[in-house]
């Protein structure tokens, strides 16, 4: 039974994980989400699910509201329909995580340890492929994965031609994701679910498999050189102390899986520090507190989002109160999650969209019942922060896996706190 779960498994997270089809820039696992939006969609206006949790409902039309506001804004302004489709796309991945985990429920509710162990797997994989790609960036490994997944464009002259082939050019690793960014986002995400798994399995066969995929994505997260990896681990290693020394105190416990987690990241650090300049500048930026100039290159005196007019723009009352749809195109989009939310569906399309967000913490708060929804909250908390930086929340690839990861982790949560109100309960 367990092999054909397994099987199952191996094939549901390779969907996430495939090339792009052919020389087009669209993925498996779009036309996956697409299709999983669909039927989930046509199945709760069939039939109401009534098995799952109001907050899964909520998230489910919340999301939906999301897409349908952001597919308004999109076409109700002036642009190709190609760009159209670009940004509808972008802002369709909360909305279709949250269908896949409703189609799946049944089956990643009562399996979430395969589920997980499955996602390690591919994970050591994708961090197998980073170390290959920084190790010999103009080698043929190299190559092939920017030729599967859309970042090569003259194999013969060897010319990058994407965000994800220009960083590895300049030392900064991508693996099958679009850029540097979207890998470190996504090997936060392992560490989170890596470390619950070492802190809380009964096996040690699983504690060793799960750490040796916690290794792979420090590793990983370093080898993007990204502030977004730093910044956040930073965060999740912070934010363990103070939850750590608090529940000490309560219940004296010692956690190895956190002392060896800090070795691997100084143990790695120490190892990439002499060959990227990246690392050693990050480090220098944290060593000597100046946390200001992360932002400096962007929203600087000099930074690129104020001298292409972007946060200029950004201020005109039509812009701020409606947004500016595909225009937004034409301005610096990428490198502000704040900013380009606003530029894109204006301020009350900003609200909405971050109090789904806070719901989405607040739900974590509520519905804790282990380590699992504590870490997967601290990663959500570094993506916040990071958010700054960069439109996380909607990377290509890696939101998707967030949001599966996201309904799966909550639904643990509910579920153990339900049991135990029930155990509660007086005969």
């Amino acid at each position: 039974m367990k092999v054909k779960s397994y099987l199952f498994y191996i094939g549901f997270w390779s969907i996430f994980f495939l090339p792009y089809i052919g020389n087009t820039q669209f993925r498996v696992d779009q036309f996956a989400g697409l299709l999983a939006l669909f039927v989930a969609s046509a199945s709760i206006a069939h039939s109401p699910m009534k098995d799952i949790s109001k907050n899964m409902y909520v998230y489910a039309i919340w999301s939906g509201l999301i897409l349908i506001w952001a597919m308004v804004a999109t076409f109700a302004s002036p642009g190709t329909m190609i760009l159209g489709l670009k940004f509808v796309n972008t802002f369709s991945y909360f909305a279709e995580g949250v269908a896949i985990y409703l189609l799946f429920r049944y089956r990643l509710n009562d399996e979430t340890e395969i589920f997980f162990d499955v996602m390690l797997f591919f994970s050591l994989i994708v961090n197998v492929i980073a170390y290959m790609m920084w190790s010999d960036n103009t080698g043929p490994v190299a190559l092939k994965i920017l030729d599967l997944y859309g970042g090569l464009q003259d194999k013969t002259n060897y010319a990058f031609g994407s965000i994800a082939g220009d960083s590895l050019a300049a030392g900064r690793i991508s693996s099958i994701f679009p850029h540097s960014q979207a890998l470190a986002t996504f090997n936060l995400l392992v560490y989170a679910i890596a470390y619950s798994v070492v802190d809380t399995a009964p096996s040690y066969t699983r504690k060793a498999f799960s750490f040796v995929a916690l290794m792979a994505a420090i590793l990983g997260g370093l080898l993007t050189a990204s502030k977004t990896f730093f910044l956040g681990f930073a965060i999740m290693f912070m934010l363990q102390i103070i939850t750590g020394l608090f529940y000490f105190t309560r219940r004296p416990r010692i956690s190895p899986a956190f002392f060896l987690t800090a070795g691997t990241f100084v143990g790695a650090a120490a190892f990439i520090f002499q060959y990227s300049r990246f690392i050693r500048d990050h480090i220098a930026l944290f060593t000597d507190g100046s946390f200001v100039k992360i932002l400096e290159a962007r929203l600087g005196e000099n930074g690129y989002l104020v001298t292409s007019s972007t946060v200029k723009v950004m201020w005109q009352p039509v812009n701020f109160i409606f947004g500016m749809g595909r225009v937004v195109d034409t301005y610096a989009w990428s490198d502000n999650g704040f900013i380009q939310i606003i530029t894109f569906g204006g301020i009350f399309f900003f609200f909405f969209f971050y109090a789904y967000i806070f719901n989405i913490m607040y739900t974590f708060i509520k519905c804790q019942s282990s380590i699992f929804q504590r870490m997967v909250f601290f990663f959500f908390i570094a993506e916040f922060f990071a958010n700054a930086g960069t439109l996380i929340y909607l990377f290509p690839r890696t939101s998707l896996i967030t949001t599966v990861v996201i309904c799966v982790v909550l639904s643990m949560g509910e579920r153990d706190l339900s049991a135990k109100e029930q155990q509660n309960v007086p005969a």
